[in-house]
């Protein structure tokens, strides 16, 4: 239960990420700095299993991942491993054609379905799907409307976020960031499941993450609450490897 989006700016871009989870879910650590095989990343980490759904590094690379609850239903029931492992198992990566070999190196039989994205500095992207049988890549840009997901009325979650995405596109004039962030704050067509903050009786968007990627650094800005609410966010700071 996520939607993320992104959007260009002349010398980098920009990440939009609203998590929705259980209410019962532990609160999520702020993001933090890290490293993996020496490369340094950015990033929150899930209070229940210590991984992570976004982390963005110093090659001006953001990685994320969704649930994809399409597949669940069908997908075998057994003891796996958290999907937030797979963001820290791409920090590492240089490039987008890194990702892609590492992704591509997954045991992704020990996950539940998911939706993986990575977005370089020229928005360059790769997405990959898995639907606990098939690991089916994707688009080779990162698309232009959201990336969303529920686990309440799938499609018609969806079609409504798209639906008020495409509203906001054609009054705007086009996709920028003066307008996404209010996006992600929304409550059309109704504070409920089909808002993009969500707000449900047994789960809600827990946080809202602000990810840019300029000439020089990479910030990541963090509030850890709905986006309806948010405040003055948590900010993470990491220099560009140029």
């Amino acid at each position: 239960m996520c939607t993320v989006t992104c959007t260009h700016r002349p010398s980098g871009y920009e990440i939009f990420f609203n998590r929705d989870e259980q209410r019962s879910r532990k609160p999520a650590e702020a993001p933090i700095l890290d490293a993996a095989d020496g490369v340094s990343f950015i990033a929150p980490r899930d209070g229940n299993h210590g991984g992570t759904w976004l982390a963005a590094n110093e090659f001006g690379l953001t990685v994320g991942v969704l649930n994809f609850y399409q597949a669940e239903k069908s997908s075998p029931s057994r003891d796996l491993l958290s999907r937030g492992r797979l963001p820290i198992l791409m920090a590492s990566s240089a490039s987008i054609e890194a990702v892609e070999e590492n992704a591509a190196a997954i045991d992704a039989q020990r996950y539940r379905p998911f939706l993986l994205f990575a977005v370089d500095r020229k928005l360059n992207a790769y997405t990959v799907s898995w639907d606990g049988s098939v690991l089916s890549p994707g688009e080779d840009s990162f698309p232009a409307r959201p990336i969303s997901t529920s686990s309440f009325s799938t499609n018609e979650v969806i079609e409504a976020r798209m639906k008020l995405f495409d509203h906001m596109a054609a009054k705007h004039g086009g996709i920028s960031s003066d307008w996404l962030s209010g996006y992600h704050a929304s409550h059309l067509p109704s504070r409920s499941a089909f808002s993009v903050c969500m707000h449900r009786d047994d789960a809600r968007t827990v946080s809202f993450s602000h990810i840019i990627v300029d000439t020089e650094q990479i910030e990541f800005r963090y509030f850890g609450c709905s986006p309806c609410e948010a405040e003055e966010p948590l900010t993470a700071t990491l220099p560009l490897r140029l």
